[in-house]
């Protein structure tokens, strides 16, 4: 309870800080809790030490001096290996005299000297030492080697590492725009410059900007060397970056996030767009656009982000009437594609802030992916130098713009048909499936050969399509509504891979956004999805519904024999199927059922599918005998009757797979008397399958069959998912504990008869409700603890 108080405590002291309130505004709590203004005097500099704050623009210019306030702030960053405050270089570079190379030396030192690991680096300031003095990985490892060699006299005086350590910085890249800065150089360093050296420094002195690009270089570097100049990396609300591969990032494991400008650029990673201004990018954010400055401007230099130049905007006025708009290098505008306009009814009408900025008449996809995928793109044995890079970025990052997604096609064909061992091929198979959905998605899904391969006019078409890939995770660290106006800002159309466990919020629940080939709702990956596509196609496996809470002494009679039987579990809808997440369910062994049921009982409600040894094949590791039928159905009659009735029903003219199971029909036998099996629907994902490479290409070849990237296709596709959505909904009213059709049914069941009425009657009174109709055609039996479809 006191570390609660405590924590309730420091809470109030960042707000009161922010607030910028002095001691003797502060509540009595707070004084009792502080005890005197000196210790409020310390919060407010520790405060301001963590956050990065400049002195002359927060509370601490009231509590201590200027230059001790920024000592104690490079001391901080250097025991902490955080990165080098660049915001603040006009002080730090100027008047301390702490370039960025001497502070990562001095932090290398630091971590040296305590024989910490190179993963204890954080990821972010061990690329930028990299980037400045050379040290890495491998390096670091040398030197710490080479310390602990000298054995005792490593233990008396570890002061001798400095000497293993760059006497200069490395050669770094410097873009032309940046800005030349010169540090307060003393009476003798000044007379130890060259002519042009001093020529150079005169020049910048005087110029309110001077650009690296308007100087010469060679004499720039070297001032840089000496640690004469400094640089600044501007930052403007009305640029463009673009986010490029994330190269020479470092992915060390044991992390310690303490950097705001660090938590911020993972965000600016996953929500930039070349076609979003930095202001928009702010508004999108809802961040703080100094601190989003510090951000975008960290990644400029690091290499990991390209400022955007309008080349028409150098040679005329963009105010000029007819002059050449900022394309970005798009020259045809028209297009058969274009954005879907969504009904505004019964919805809010999107700011103009969150409308895509690209050029019209271009459509942009967004492919969501996992990090897993990711993962198996790194694998040694089929990764080639180029692929890992995308799979760096992309886990990093969070996104794959599109200019990288034509390099990783182009990777992923050089490794098509590589063979590999046992768990390793599925994995294989997730990275070729890849390489089609991509191509697929880029083509607008026009003209598709059969080896998802693109002709000329794919290539004319995939100039006016963008595909950017996502990984989902990435979105987890930003609000749901911060999500959506990514969103709507940056696509059009947004396609998720299957298996996806974790989904973010793609549509609002006001049904704005792009229009999604995904699941249309949370719901529609949990086990009701199965429930309403048994119901409407009249058929499906046998299955248990429990509801969470219930304790079973005994296992129904449907599940009793069972040989083997498959659970899904209903959670709180943010996995897609059962325990683990995984999407087809858990098979559970028919001795251990009623043990792992009353377990999963007690934290969600399951859904038991109970199967005979004979629909099992493969010997030990015996699989249940399936098959996968793609969506969109380009051929209705090879699906059979029940699968057409369902897809015709339900609107399934999607992007997916629904998976067909052989069970053994109840109503026919055939004449010797053995059993008679039959195909029934399982279970339907949506979205783009990339388990399986054969799936993957069959649904790329329906969708340009049946054209489902045209724009009336696109409008039609939104409005039928929301259809149904809104059919599953009103299925779950009716179907779930407290609904109509079980309250009924569950009535019905303990209904005891009057002696003036027999059995039969009763049943037959209460199924002349329409209510109790639908129920009888939809149940197979239903007793106080189970409903059976």
């Amino acid at each position: 309870m006191q570390r609660l108080d405590s924590n309730v405590e420091e809470q109030m002291i960042a707000k009161a800080i922010e607030d910028e309130a002095n001691w003797d505004k502060l509540p009595k709590r707070l004084k009792l809790y502080l005890q005197s203004s000196e210790e409020w005097h310390k919060k407010i500099k520790d405060y301001c030490i963590k956050n990065r704050l400049r002195w002359s623009e927060s509370l601490a210019k009231n509590t201590c001096k200027e230059s001790d306030y920024y000592d104690e702030l490079m001391r901080y960053l250097r025991r902490n290996s955080a990165l080098f405050p660049y915001h603040l270089s006009d002080y730090v570079c100027r008047i301390l005299r702490v370039s960025p190379f001497q502070h990562y030396c001095d932090m290398l030192y630091e971590a040296l000297k305590d024989e910490r690991p190179y993963d204890s680096i954080p990821n972010f300031s061990a690329a930028d030492a990299l980037r400045v003095t050379g040290i890495g990985r491998n390096e670091y490892i040398d030197v710490l080697n080479k310390c602990r060699a000298k054995k005792i006299m490593w233990r008396i005086n570890k002061s001798f590492a400095k000497d293993l350590l760059p006497s200069e910085p490395a050669d770094i890249c410097i873009e032309a725009w940046w800005i030349i800065n010169v540090v307060n150089l003393s009476q003798d360093e000044i007379r130890k410059l060259s002519e042009e050296e001093s020529i150079l420094v005169e020049k910048v002195c005087e110029d309110d900007v001077a650009r690296f690009g308007e100087h010469d270089p060679f004499i720039v570097r070297g001032l840089y060397r000496r640690g004469f100049v400094y640089f600044d990396v501007p930052v403007s609300p009305d640029d463009h970056f673009q986010v490029l591969t994330l190269e020479g990032f470092v992915s060390n494991q044991n992390q310690n996030y303490e950097d705001p400008t660090e938590e911020l650029l993972y965000a600016v990673f996953i929500t930039s767009s070349e076609h979003a201004t930095i202001a928009e990018l702010a508004s999108t954010l809802q961040a703080d656009f100094s601190k989003l400055e510090a951000a975008v401007s960290l990644a400029a230099r690091l290499g990991w982000a390209k400022k955007r130049v309008d080349p028409a905007a150098l040679l005329s006025d963009p105010n000029e009437p007819g002059s050449p708009s900022s394309d970005f290098g798009d020259d045809d505008p028209t297009v058969a594609l274009s954005p879907v306009h969504r009904p505004s009814e019964n919805q809010g009408e999107p700011s103009t802030s969150d409308a895509p900025t690209e050029l019209p008449g271009v459509v942009r996809f967004a492919f969501l992916v996992d990090a897993d995928l990711t993962s198996y793109l790194m694998m040694g044995s089929l990764s080639p130098p180029g692929l890992k890079g995308h799979a760096v970025t992309l886990y990093e990052a969070g996104k794959l713009g599109d200019s990288h997604v034509i390099e990783m096609c182009e990777d992923l064909r050089k490794v098509e048909g590589t063979e590999c061992e046992g768990e390793l091929q599925h994995f294989a198979d997730h990275a070729f499936s890849l390489r089609h959905a991509l191509e697929c998605l880029r083509s607008g899904g026009s003209g598709i050969l059969d080896d998802v391969s693109f002709n000329k006019e794919n290539f004319d078409n995939a100039k006016k399509v963008r595909v950017d890939v996502v990984r989902c995770e990435s979105l987890s660290g930003l609000a749901a509504a911060t999500i959506q106006r990514v969103f709507r800002r940056d696509y059009d159309v947004i396609v998720s891979m299957i298996p996806l466990p974790s989904r973010p919020a793609v549509i609002s629940s006001e049904g704005g956004g792009p229009v999604h080939f995904g699941p249309p709702s949370r719901a529609a990956t949990t086990p009701w999805m199965k429930l309403l596509l048994y119901s409407v196609a009249g058929a499906g496996p046998v299955s248990v519904a429990l509801i969470r809470g219930q304790r079973l002494r005994m296992l129904p009679e449907s599940l009793s024999r069972c040989y083997k039987a498959l659970v899904w579990t209903w959670g709180d809808g943010t996995a897609a199927g059962g325990p683990g997440g995984k999407f087809e369910g858990t098979l559970v062994e028919g001795g251990v059922l009623l043990h792992v049921v009353n377990t999963l009982l007690k934290h969600s409600a399951v859904v038991v599918q109970p199967y005979s040894k004979e629909s099992f094949q493969g010997g030990e590791k015996a699989e249940l005998v399936t098959k996968d039928i793609a969506l969109p159905l380009y051929k209705p009659d090879s699906a059979g009757q029940a699968l057409s009735q369902a897809v015709k029903e339900l609107h399934l003219n999607t992007m997916g797979y629904v998976r067909l199971v052989s069970v053994v029909s109840e109503t026919t036998t055939s004449g010797s008397g053995a059993p008679v099996w039959q195909w029934v629907p399982q279970s339907i994902e949506f979205g783009l399958p990339l388990f399986n490479t054969a799936l993957c290409k069959l649904v790329c070849e329906g969708v340009v069959k049946c054209g489902l990237f045209d724009s009336d296709a696109l409008a039609r596709h939104d409005r039928e998912m929301w259809q149904l959505h809104s059919k599953l909904q009103d299925f779950i009213s009716d179907y779930q504990a407290d609904g109509p059709v079980s309250r009924l049914a569950y009535s019905a069941v303990q209904e005891t008869p009057s002696l003036s009425e027999s059995p039969r009657s009763t049943t037959s009174r209460s199924s002349s409700t329409p209510l109790m109709r639908r129920l009888q055609s939809e149940k197979g039996s239903i007793d106080e603890n189970t409903m059976r479809y």
